[in-house]
């Protein structure tokens, strides 16, 4: 894996390169205070790999987290100045379950839970004002008020302790979270894509849930062809959705 700092004039202020014979993948970078938290999956070390660099680049720590196999540390969200807050999923077989964890910066895991019931994947981490949300999709959720894939969101106390948990979603549809980020004021907007609602094919999915996961407002946007976001940030004013269309 190879991770480079550059500057907004494009110049490289240092670069460095780290990972073992196994294959590593990244899939999130995080800036906290002066240090970054690179997450991923590794071949190498087993499992879901969460790696600190100091500001020069330099590696603190580096550490396998959760089950070393068959786990994937999907996304992260900086927690404080000296912590990262990391979810995934957990290949159990049949089923896969979700996981979140708080990982401090000497590589230590502050407290992990983790959720069981059917297909889980889990693409999305944010710190909300009093604890943390995730979001992914379902095949199988517990309660078996959806069928098909539905998007999946779980809400967690500061202590890791789950709070609430639901799917939204039509029968015989697909419905998937892809990001998510926290509110001032508390509360979180999930953005992803669904065939339930909206213009046509796969549509942008905007919902804003409450504290305690209650639907604040949702809406959809897109065209009759197929669009699909990839991103989202929060902004001073609101936030950010970037994607892609086939219109």
């Amino acid at each position: 894996v190879a991770i480079v700092r550059a500057g907004l004039d494009g110049a490289i202020s240092w670069q460095t390169r780290i990972g073992g014979g196994g294959g590593e993948r990244v899939h999130t970078v995080v800036p906290v205070g002066d240090r970054y938290f690179l997450g991923g999956t590794s071949g190498s070390f087993g499992g879901a790999w969460g790696v600190w660099f100091g500001a020069d680049g330099e590696v603190i720590t580096q550490t396998s987290l959760v089950d070393p196999d068959g786990s994937d540390l999907s996304s992260a969200a900086a927690d404080g100045n000296n912590a990262v807050v990391i979810a995934g999923d957990l290949d159990l077989g049949i089923d896969a379950a979700a996981w979140i964890a708080r990982v401090d910066i000497d590589g230590g895991v502050a407290w992990q839970n983790r959720l069981d019931g059917g297909q889980l994947a889990i693409e999305g981490v944010a710190r909300t004002e009093d604890g943390y949300v995730i979001v992914g999709q379902t095949l199988q959720w517990v309660q078996g008020e959806f069928g098909d894939l539905d998007l999946f969101a779980a809400g967690f106390a500061e202590d890791g302790s789950l709070r609430w948990q639901k799917a939204i979603g039509m029968v015989d549809e697909l419905d998937r979270a892809s990001g998510v980020v926290g509110l001032p004021g508390g509360g979180s907007v999930v953005v992803g894509n669904t065939r339930s609602f909206g213009a046509g094919d796969h549509d942008i999915w905007v919902i804003r849930l409450d504290a305690a996961g209650g639907i604040v407002w949702q809406q959809t946007i897109g065209t009759a062809a197929s669009d699909v976001p990839d991103g989202v940030a929060r902004t001073p004013d609101g936030i950010a959705i970037a994607g892609r269309t086939a219109a």
